[in-house]
């Protein structure tokens, strides 16, 4: 610390403006405050600069990183059946299902606002034409979301029950009876409002969410055949092997 800075008072504690000012004015009048004055000021204006840009730097990543917000709904609805049924999937079964392993679920994820995207899934071996379009038709009168932003899948259960009447009509290798086609026809009720619940639930559940996507890989998994010692020889247009005896066609 310099006799000058002594003088002035300037070190060790904040300066009034007035005592700026007037060191300013004794400046101009020729008298040695004018150095100390300006590294004050410099001082101060730097601190207040980076201030600024930290500020500044602090809003754009914040700007930046916000994520974009979506309004999203998820739901689930139980439609097990508490009645015997036929089961799809065994076409040479001829007996009702003889219990209940696990829970069948229709799920329904409703995404966006004034104009929502519904996806459905439904533990069946699919959802059939009738029961999706009565689904389409209910929900349009209800919310307002069209056919082509309504998506309705199966998860192709071989374990759920025969979901329709107009649905694989072929299947059973002994038909079914007029009082088995009525419980199908029970369950295919009972699918609809199943869907229907859901969606209505998701809808109602919907919250701001982030969305994300992502990509991956995976093998194919071999379903009920052993993996051949050798690699597959293509396949002729008219479904025959190339390469194999006539035998292995067959």
């Amino acid at each position: 610390m310099n006799s000058l800075e002594k003088q002035n008072g300037m070190v060790g504690r904040s300066v009034p403006l007035s005592r700026l000012l007037n060191g300013y004015s004794a400046a101009r009048q020729g008298r040695l405050a004018l150095p100390c004055l300006l590294s004050k000021l410099s001082l101060g204006l730097i601190v207040i600069a980076i201030c600024l840009l930290t500020w500044s730097c602090n809003k754009t990543d914040s700007a930046d990183s916000k994520p974009d917000s979506n309004l999203v709904g998820a739901a689930r609805v139980d439609i097990t059946p508490d009645y015997p049924v036929r089961l799809c999937g065994y076409g040479r079964r001829k007996t009702w299902n003889e219990g209940i392993e696990q829970k069948l679920w229709a799920r329904a994820l409703a995404i966006g606002d004034k104009n929502p995207v519904v996806v459905v899934t439904v533990d069946s071996i699919a959802v059939p034409s009738s029961i999706a379009e009565a689904a389409a038709k209910q929900l349009q009168e209800k919310f307002g979301i069209t056919r082509e932003r309504l998506v309705l899948a199966g998860t192709h259960s071989h374990t759920a029950p025969h979901p329709a009447r107009d649905y694989l009509l072929t299947l059973f290798e002994v038909p079914l009876t007029e009082e088995e086609w009525k419980t199908v026809d029970r369950y295919s009720e009972q699918m609809l409002q199943g869907i229907v619940t859901a969606v209505s639930d998701a809808m109602k559940a919907r919250t701001p969410c982030e969305l994300s996507w992502t990509k991956g890989k995976v093998g194919f998994a071999m379903n009920r055949r052993k993996q051949p010692p050798f690699p597959r020889p293509p396949v002729r247009p008219h479904g025959c092997s190339r390469g194999l005896p006539p035998k292995a066609n067959s």
